[in-house]
């Protein structure tokens, strides 16, 4: 019996290396979304209920940093709550416990999340739009994401009828072709920017840990290590202007002074420096530990 699960092992390992080797063991993560096209997302409408819905839609699964399509047709119109802070800030907040991923054998207070969305007091502030999507909202479907009517009123812009899960899935998709960005992205595409951006701007590990809502430090791994365009531009720079910086001297690189007198007797933790004729003696027969603090005044 051993020796069959052995040879198994041995061809499975074999098939692994195959793989690897041409290439197909590679995972594909969701790429974060670059700045530009952000830009041309927020340069979407909300004066009709699809730009409204749809700039809304990137708003939240950005700021709470929302997996994919999880969850997205159970939202209902009394999810999101708002509060004021002890400094007089307004933000919103999920008002319920979502069940989001599940993992097995780890309950839902060992990793919660504590994503917020805070305004910020200018025309695309994310709450003065969600505000405005909820005052829009049919008030006869309790469902959150509701179809956009074609023609709408000035009172209700959405029908009473909530959207399908397919078309939840494909929003980032149908953003991507209408906003003409860079790519075609998708929803999960919004969860790696906000890990992402949070990373690259100096946020601790442990503190985006708890606006994704990961376990663990060592889940982020596949979001926080990408790098973003103009910092691959600089790091391509700096490797092609190396060899140039070598050929001349240091600024501080003196090509006239004489080399200093090499240091021998060298005994454990520390060194003898023997009298010499040199002028560049400092210490003469000193017998110098490691660990000591040496303060040279050099009178010109």
């Amino acid at each position: 019996m051993y020796a069959k699960v052995h040879i198994f092992l041995k061809v499975f390992k074999g098939s692994l290396k195959k793989l690897r080797s041409e290439g197909k063991d590679r995972v594909t993560h969701h790429a974060p979304i670059p700045a530009p096209d952000m830009a041309k997302i927020k340069n979407i409408t909300t004066d009709n209920p699809k730009g409204l819905q749809q700039r809304v839609f990137v708003d939240i699964m950005l700021h709470f940093a929302r997996r994919g399509n999880e969850g997205l047709r159970n939202l209902r119109r009394d999810s999101f709550s708002f509060e004021v802070d002890e400094n007089g800030h307004e933000y919103a907040f999920v008002a319920h416990e979502e069940v989001e991923k599940k993992r097995q054998g780890v309950h839902r207070d060992d990793c919660p999340k504590q994503a917020v969305m805070y305004a910020t007091g200018d025309p695309d502030c994310p709450i003065q739009n969600l505000k405005k999507y909820l005052s829009k909202l049919n008030e006869s479907c309790q469902f959150f994401f509701q179809r956009p009517k074609k023609s709408f009123s000035q009172q209700c812009w959405y029908d009473n009828m909530v959207l399908g899960v397919n078309k939840l899935s494909k929003m980032m998709n149908d953003i991507s072709e209408e906003a003409k960005l860079s790519q075609i992205f998708t929803n999960h595409c919004l969860r790696a920017t906000a890990a992402s951006v949070l990373s690259h701007s100096g946020v601790e590990h442990s503190v985006i840990k708890t606006i994704t809502g990961h376990r663990n430090i060592s889940s982020l791994q596949p979001y926080i290590q990408t790098t973003d365009t103009g910092t691959k531009h600089k790091c391509s720079s700096i490797l092609s202007t190396y060899s140039n910086k070598h050929d001349q001297p240091t600024p501080h690189e003196d090509t006239n002074t004489p080399a200093l007198p090499s240091t021998h007797n060298v005994q454990s933790n520390s060194f003898l420096v023997n009298q010499t004729q040199s002028p560049y003696s400092l210490f003469q027969n000193a017998n110098i530990n490691s660990g000591a603090n040496i303060t040279i005044n050099i009178n010109k």
